[in-house]
């Protein structure tokens, strides 16, 4: 479960244990950084590449795990002097049992010096923390508090769990329209999670006003870059003309790209549709 659950901190993933295969957004870090320590610039690099290596789903994590052996000494050794991102690398590295068994208390600790410094992703994986209990007493009030410091630095996976936050009433009172708000930020960033629950939430009226047209939009941004349940909804709207006209057509080739990634209601849909048979 902890390994689950380390995908989840490092892409910033709302549930624990989702699938997560793609980090839409990099880390805000800035290995360029000229007033940084060399050190410094290499660990922004790790970070970086930390959260890229899972592009590949789960041939990513071993990525991930093998830059986690060449690189844990360094991490342990930077954390221990201080570094932010070094806590947060070492946090990780923790939390996947990279160096002894998973340790779920050791990493909540390490994520919480380096968010206490302002490192924006180490603050995103504190809500996390604090939202499932992870390593800490569950506190979803905390947890939002932790998202909000990270959602106004601009990273959007703290924006996108805080618009869940609203739009679930965790830790806060259920507001559709400030979930909207969040989502919107976090999809203007790239974000397909967001851009999904942005689609969402334009085609049902939840918090915004309801817009067709605008909905297929935002599927069709998340679509683009490959998300699999972008592409099932543009298979569902283009079937049934919702937003934009019929095509029975491109409606097929959308689902099947959304059932080539193993969606099992893309494939559902194909049936339903006519185009497989069950």
């Amino acid at each position: 479960m902890y390994r689950a659950i380390w995908v989840a901190l490092l892409l910033g993933c709302a549930a624990i244990g989702m699938a997560c295969d793609r980090p839409e957004e990099k880390p805000l870090t800035n290995e360029n950084d000229t007033g940084a320590t060399a050190e410094e610039r290499q660990l922004a690099a790790d970070l970086r590449q930390a959260a890229g290596t899972f592009a590949g789903g789960g041939k990513g994590k071993q990525q991930f795990l093998d830059l986690a052996e060449k690189r844990k000494s360094v991490w342990r050794t930077m954390a221990e002097k201080g570094s932010a991102k070094g806590q947060y690398l070492w946090a990780l590295c923790r939390l996947a049992g990279v160096d002894g068994e998973p340790n779920a208390t050791a990493a909540a600790d390490f994520f919480h010096k380096s968010a206490d410094q302002g490192l924006a992703e180490a603050q995103n994986a504190m809500g996390t923390c604090c939202e499932h209990g992870l390593g800490v007493t569950c506190d979803p009030e905390k947890a939002v508090q932790w998202y909000r410091k990270s959602a106004d630095q601009g990273y959007s996976w703290a924006q996108h769990h805080l618009g869940i936050c609203y739009r679930n009433g965790v830790g806060v009172d259920p507001d559709a329209a400030e979930a909207f708000r969040w989502e919107l930020k976090a999809g203007n960033q790239g974000l397909v999670t967001a851009q999904t629950a942005v689609a969402f939430a334009l085609e049902n009226g939840l918090g915004v006003k309801k817009n067709l047209v605008e909905a297929v939009r935002w599927y069709r941004k998340a679509a683009d870059q490959g998300d699999p349940i972008g592409q099932m909804n543009m298979g569902v709207v283009t079937f049934e003309g919702i937003g934009v006209p019929q095509d029975r057509k491109a409606a097929e080739e959308w689902l099947r790209k959304a059932s080539d990634q193993g969606s099992i209601l893309a494939k559902r849909y194909l049936i339903e549709f006519g185009f497989d048979r069950n």
